[in-house]
């Protein structure tokens, strides 16, 4: 999981914890995210594109790492 929010990263890893859930936070930006092309199975991206104004630039990241598909909310 990336966030830009350590605040955000906090509550997913406290949730992640509880649900037992193997899963790495990192912080990032999802205008430059940090992984190579093709990274990942699948992209999930809820509830952030309608908060940034570069939104397009977000969805090319997503496209780029992810092999099979894109999740957006």
């Amino acid at each position: 999981g990336i966030d830009a929010s350590d605040q955000m990263l906090a509550i997913a890893r406290a949730r992640a914890a509880e649900s037992g859930a193997d899963v790495r936070f990192l912080v990032g930006d999802a205008h430059h995210v940090e992984f190579a092309d093709r990274s990942f199975d699948i992209a999930v991206c809820l509830r952030v594109l309608m908060h940034t104004p570069r939104w397009r630039q977000c969805v090319a990241e997503l496209c780029r790492v992810a092999e099979r598909g894109v999740v957006l909310d």
